[in-house]
C-alpha cells in the first residue's frame, strides 16, 4: 500500500469519528420502566345527582381513599344478562371510575396509557350480582343498602403508596 492510501483512509476515519461525535446518536430505550408514583380518581356519571364524591386524604399506611356515595333513588331500569345467560330487566346506577397516573419522572398519563387493576375487596356482593365492576373501572349497582370497598392499583411497577381504596356506600 501506499503512504497516501493509508493516509487517505486515516483521515476519513478521522472524519467519521468527528462527524458521529458532532451529530451524535440519540440513543432511547425502546421498553422504558416507569415507576407509578401515584393514582387520582375521579368519577364520571349520567348526572350529578347520582353520587356524592369526597377525597378522604392518605390513611395510615399512607395509601390514598376516597369515598363514593351512590344514591340508588337516581337508579334506571335496564336489560341485563346474568352470568347464567338469562336477560332480565334490572334497576342500575352506572358509574365510571376514570384514574389519573402520576409516575415517578412527573409526567401523568390516562386510563388507556396505563394499565390500572380494579378489583373489589370482597368479592361477595359481586357472586351474588347486585354489583359488577369490570376491568375498565364501569361499575354497576343492582341494589340499595350495601357497602364495599374497591381498591385500584397499577398493573405494571408502582409504588407500594400508589394504591387507592374507595369505600363505597349504595343509598336510597
Amino acid at each position: 500500500m501506499k503512504k497516501s492510501t493509508i493516509l487517505i483512509i486515516f483521515m476519513i476515519y478521522l472524519i467519521s469519528i468527528v462527524a458521529i461525535g458532532f451529530f451524535g446518536i440519540a440513543v432511547k430505550a425502546s421498553d422504558e420502566v416507569l415507576y407509578v408514583q401515584s393514582i387520582s380518581m375521579n368519577v364520571r356519571a349520567d348526572s350529578k345527582d347520582m353520587y356524592s364524591f369526597k377525597d378522604t386524604g392518605k390513611n395510615s399506611k399512607k395509601i390514598q381513599t376516597y369515598d363514593l356515595t351512590i344514591y340508588f333513588s337516581q337508579s334506571v331500569q335496564i336489560q341485563y344478562e346474568r352470568e347464567n345467560g338469562i336477560t332480565e330487566l334490572r334497576n342500575c346506577v352506572f358509574i365510571s371510575l376514570i384514574p389519573e397516573v402520576t409516575y415517578d419522572t412527573g409526567d401523568t398519563a390516562n386510563a388507556e396509557e396505563e394499565s390500572i387493576i380494579y378489583r373489589l375487596a370482597d368479592t361477595s356482593y359481586q357472586e351474588k350480582e347486585l354489583i359488577h365492576l369490570n376491568e375498565r373501572g364501569e361499575l354497576m349497582c343492582f341494589k340499595k343498602d350495601i357497602a364495599f370497598r374497591i381498591i385500584v392499583e397499577p398493573e405494571k411497577k408502582g409504588s407500594f403508596t400508589s394504591t387507592v381504596y374507595i369505600d363505597v356506600y349504595v343509598e336510597n
